[in-house]
């Protein structure tokens, strides 16, 4: 053997053996709704606002509100209480009687010692000194040294007439509305709130808010009954005398208010009296209250009930409201922009609590989609980890995703295909714009798609009714080349391990049973010859209840896990379910213990995976499946029973998750990654992704690269041990051998030395090294 060649192969095992394998480890997470009903707004300067909502979110703009960020509050309660006595130093209060106080304007906030209120709403301060938050039962919390302390104190003797918003014009004097339907009252105090007496004006309406500007204050309501109208009370006396402005005609029920001047005044609110689809987004007032315009927004305030509203110096307005809403007027309220950090749906789809969500994918750590709708498609595009969120209009609702490459390019399933002859839609420039793509489906016609998987670049695999179909161009055609196990039956899951290896799952109508009013059983079938022939591993039936096999997710041949639901005769989505486990190929299963029907079991590693479903389900297992715990993405106690996650997408660093599913988001932050950062023997999806190289070291100016059959390749380079790149291998050339995706590379034009392919898939990336001798 030739010195030279002694001295790299010795060389080329060194790397090799050099190789680290990174351990899987799952951080102390944060989990954080994402689309909450925001409650309060307030500015701190002309650039400075805080907005606080639901489940403790607390969001801050320096920008006057273009963009926001979220601060930690430490709570999951809901906020509904905002002030600030200067730039640093202010107060939040929460539905469950907490206080939280902040000195560094609104970065950190602490819980306060104060005595406990089961509900503490609007919080007002006459001076830097004296303040007022809201409580129930006629009860106020008090403070007289500018928030260090707090009292009780009774104000209003009938308790069961909640206090709804307060407000002081100066020192002295502040009014306070309340009450219930047809039960409204006002309260005032012209000695800084030592007394309080209620005012003999209107007792029908609902008092909904109040703002006092100089001698001006302004009360807002609505007659709740046929009439339906919208109520304004003015004083431009500090409270000595009031006036009922006209608002006849006003297609408007105002939640809050805001004084701007004397003459100046803008209302928001909620249902507009009479069906209008451009919406009212609020109402306005320049002559004092004399006269009133409604103001066309093009939002449905059905969708988007507006809370409350805050000017600054410049008179630059901003309005928040449900499902994270928030608008911005920079001209006195004439007219508004939107920026709404998650628009749910078209204007032209109803509210749908049943809006579902149902796959992502993240591009880079800051970039990232998820797809789903209502009636028709809608895509939910972030550019800042899932943070805010803006929405694409798509042809269709989208079920599931394929990423053809980093540039954005998509082909996605629709979820349905309206028996006709199948067709799929493509994405570019990451989901900014979406066109139809009239796939061949060779005159066959489907209504319901289950799913579809890519093993390649160009080779997929797509189940339908009871078909499934294959490509090998990229969904350009399909052909349906593999049988189903059984017909009359319906696919509601599969998974293909590569293109021999695969598992589905069958919901079919057991004709032993069959008595005109019976139930679905569902039955596993397991193929390792491409779909030849097929062999059934489980059945789950019984004459109660009805099964579907909602998802199917292998590590390897052996280890799989299957999720199950049921529920009453034929309905769905499932009320219950569970999951099974086997590690012999499905030979033997055990089960796993779940609260809530299952509707994905996700593994981003070997180690790390995560059980999403009903009930808010959201588990985690962090040793390979041994056992799992409930995430609580909220209190216990809070879990919502209408919450269905459908699944959950990770950024490439593995530092983010958004979990998905019907009508909501949910943001987690990890502090170090949920898996580790990919090498060569780790991938994302839980088998070993390991490039070989036949033959290693040769003369031959021919090597071939083999990656396991389950790895979806998105990209091939040969690179210098330099890491220069030396040429990129087009994906396109892969083919297949029995286990193995294949490429041909030639080495006859480089250098002597050694090299390494570099194989990029999902998430991961691994390296085969060569040795060139010439």
């Amino acid at each position: 053997m030739k010195p030279q060649f002694q001295h790299l192969l010795s060389y080329f095992w060194l790397l090799l053996f050099l190789i680290i394998e990174t351990t899987v480890t799952l951080a102390q997470s944060h989990w954080q709704r994402i689309g909450t009903h925001q409650r309060a707004v307030k500015w701190l300067s002309n650039s400075t606002v805080i907005s606080v909502g639901w489940h403790g979110v607390i969001m801050k703009s320096i920008d006057a509100g273009e963009t926001w960020r979220y601060i930690e509050s430490g709570i999951t309660d809901h906020l509904l209480g905002l002030y600030f006595i200067d730039s640093l130093h202010g107060f939040a209060s929460s539905i469950s009687g907490t206080i939280l106080q902040t000195t560094d304007g609104g970065e950190k906030w602490q819980p306060q010692n104060a005595p406990k209120q089961n509900i503490l709403t609007r919080i007002a301060f006459a001076t830097s000194q004296q303040g007022f938050i809201l409580a129930d039962s006629g009860r106020v919390l008090r403070t007289n040294d500018g928030g260090n302390t707090w009292s009780v104190v009774q104000i209003y003797q009938e308790s069961s007439q909640p206090l709804v918003d307060i407000a002081f014009s100066d020192s002295l004097h502040g009014v306070i509305v309340g009450g219930k339907q047809n039960n409204g009252y006002v309260l005032r105090t012209t000695d800084g709130g030592d007394t309080w007496e209620r005012l003999g004006v209107d007792s029908l309406p609902r008092y909904t808010g109040v703002s006092c500007k100089g001698n001006t204050c302004v009360v807002v309501g609505y007659r709740v009954g046929p009439s339906r109208a919208g109520v304004v009370l003015i004083s431009n006396d500090k409270f000595a005398s009031w006036r009922l402005a006209d608002t006849t005609g006003l297609n408007h029920y105002p939640n809050t208010v805001e004084v701007i001047d004397s003459q100046r005044i803008i209302a928001m609110g909620q249902l507009p009296r009479f069906t209008d689809t451009l919406g009212v987004l609020a109402v306005l007032t320049e002559d004092g209250g004399k006269t009133w315009k409604g103001i066309k927004s093009g939002i449905r305030t059905e969708v988007y009930e507006f809370s409350d509203i805050a000017i600054n110096a410049n008179n630059n307005l901003i309005g928040i409201g449900q499902n994270s809403c928030i608008v911005i007027s920079k001209d006195n309220g004439k007219t508004w922009r939107e920026l709404l950090y998650l628009k749910l749906w078209q204007l032209e789809i109803p509210p749908d609590d049943n809006l579902q969500y149902s796959d992502g994918y993240f591009f880079n750590d800051r970039t990232g989609i998820v797809v789903g709708g209502s009636v028709s498609g809608v895509v939910l595009r972030t550019t800042d980890g899932g943070l805010s969120w803006t929405s694409i209009e798509a042809p269709r609702r989208l079920k599931q995703l394929y990423v053809e490459d980093k540039i954005g390019t998509i082909l996605a399933l629709p979820w349905n295909g309206i028996y006709n002859s199948g067709f799929l839609l493509r994405g570019k420039d990451q989901g900014s714009k979406w066109s139809l793509v009239e796939s061949s489906f060779n005159g066959l016609q489907y209504s319901y798609a289950s799913g579809m998987q890519f093993l390649n670049s160009q080779t997929g695999v797509l189940a339908t009714d009871s078909m499934i179909f294959t490509t090998t161009d990229g969904g350009r055609s399909w052909v349906n080349s593999i049988q189903s196990p059984a017909e009359q039956t319906l696919i509601t899951s599969f998974h293909f391990l590569d293109h021999t290896q695969g598992w589905i799952g069958l919901l079919s109508l057991p004709k032993e049973v069959y008595d005109g009013d019976t139930v679905f059983a569902s039955r596993l079938y397991r193929t390792i010859d491409g779909g030849r022939s097929w062999q059934m591993k489980k059945e789950i039936f019984n004459k109660k209840f009805s099964f579907w096999l909602t998802s199917i997710a292998c590590q390897d041949e052996n280890r799989c896990w299957i999720s199950y639901g049921l529920g009453d005769r034929s309905a769905y989505p499932p009320k219950m379910g569970g999951i099974y486990y086997t590690a012999d190929g499905g030979n033997n299963w055990d089960s796993v213990e779940v609260d809530g029907s299952v509707e994905k079991i996700q593994f981003f590693s070997d180690s790390v995976g995560y059980i999403f479903g009903g009930n808010a389900l959201l588990m985690k297992t962090t040793n390979a499946g041994k056992t799992w715990e409930r995430e609580y993405v909220w209190p216990p106690q809070a879990s919502d029973s209408s919450v269905v996650f459908r699944g959950g997408v990770l950024t490439p660093s593995a530092r983010t998750m958004i979990v998905y599913g019907h009508g909501v988001l949910v943001r987690g932050e990890f502090a170090t990654p949920v898996t580790s950062v990919p090498n060569e023997r780790e991938h994302n999806g839980g088998n070993s992704m390991e490039v070989r190289i036949v033959p290693t070291i040769s003369t031959n100016d021919r090597r071939r690269v083999e990656v396991p059959g389950n790895i979806v390749i998105r990209s091939i380079i040969l690179r210098d041990i330099l890491g220069r790149m030396v040429r990129a291998i087009p994906v396109e050339n892969v083919g297949w051998s029995e286990e193995y995706q294949t490429v041909e590379l030639s080495v006859a034009d480089v250098a002597a030395g050694v090299y390494e392919v570099v194989v990029s898939g999902d998430n991961t990336q691994s390296v085969g090294r060569l040795v060139v001798v010439k």
